[in-house]
């Protein structure tokens, strides 16, 4: 009895010595992961850490304002509201790049560099305008959107007058369901500037919510714009297209009249047929001049029709 006692104590004794020595080390721990925690947020606000200047290279006066009030906005966000995201370290540079492209559709593309440990480098590079697209018709311009080379919508235009910019009607195709592509074809061709923009109110779609869209899908826009370039090196100038549907466009001629044309046909070759039907039709018929001209479709294959006002 005596023995079996005496391993009882022992046992007893051995239990509480393991408690307290996980406790001892559960303290310990706790305490090295305080000092740890504590350091590193010492060492997350340290001076010599933060980002202290911010360079904007490649944006206007207004634009570069911006930036810079979105990128400070960032500098004083934390991660688990400890960490200043101000630190170099921590700054979310290809997050803050994604958002600065999402949120000003001016700016085709932008670079944040880290210089040393308190100093960003911003470069930006704006989209060029290429065109403009206007919410009303021909007859009465409305609205006015700058497009870029590649038919991306990107930023309100300022009145302009005499064609400066290619005009651009119709669409945009991509960003749109086919029911309300048919409500936005009838709104352009509206008669009036306000018409249209009653149409387009009351189908819940205003010009700007295609600010970040596609004029057209990006090939086929590049295809056209060479399609036009080719005809004026044909000595055949157009200043604005206007489209209708995935197959009909139109070209507003220089001289009068328009050319109706498919984007989905070789191009290349229609702008070689039309330049020669065009030259012979005038030939030989002396009585007509292109400013008689009502429309010419060249969307049938090997033939060209003419139709005059007269």
């Amino acid at each position: 009895m005596s023995i079996v006692r005496r391993s009882a104590i022992v046992s007893e004794r051995a239990v509480k010595r393991r408690r307290r020595k996980r406790t001892l080390w559960t303290t310990l721990a706790l305490f090295v992961a305080g000092l740890l925690v504590v350091g590193l947020v010492w060492l997350s606000q340290a001076n010599f850490l933060i980002i202290q200047r911010i360079d904007v290279e490649g944006a206007g006066e207004t634009l570069e304002r911006n930036v810079l009030l979105l990128v400070e906005s960032k500098l004083e966000e934390h991660l688990l509201w400890l960490f200043p995201k101000s630190n170099m370290l921590l700054f979310p540079k290809d997050l803050v790049e994604e958002e600065i492209v999402n949120t000003y559709t001016r700016i085709k593309c932008v670079e944040i560099k880290r210089k040393g440990f308190s100093r960003l480098e911003i470069t930006i590079e704006e989209r060029d305008p290429n065109a403009l697209w206007c919410d009303a018709g021909i007859v009465n311009i409305g609205n006015c959107y700058f497009v870029d080379g590649s038919g991306y919508i990107f930023r309100r235009a300022p009145y302009f007058s005499d064609h400066v910019y290619y005009e651009l009607y119709g669409g945009p195709l991509p960003a749109l369901s086919a029911t309300k592509r048919d409500l936005v074809l009838e709104a352009v061709s509206s008669s009036t500037a306000s018409s249209t923009q009653k149409k387009m109110e009351d189908i819940s779609i205003s010009p700007e919510s295609f600010l970040g869209t596609y004029y057209l899908q990006e090939e086929m826009f590049i295809l056209t714009m060479l399609f036009v370039r080719a005809l004026e090196q044909e000595g055949i100038p157009t200043y604005a297209l206007v489209v209708y549907d995935e197959h009909h466009f139109e070209l507003s001629l220089g001289e009068g009249g328009v050319l109706k044309f498919s984007p989905t046909q070789d191009l290349a070759k229609a702008a070689r047929d039309f330049k020669i039907a065009y030259e012979k039709r005038f030939e030989e018929d002396s009585n007509v001049t292109p400013a008689d001209i009502e429309y010419v479709d060249i969307r049938f294959t090997n033939k060209v029709v003419f139709k005059f006002t007269q």
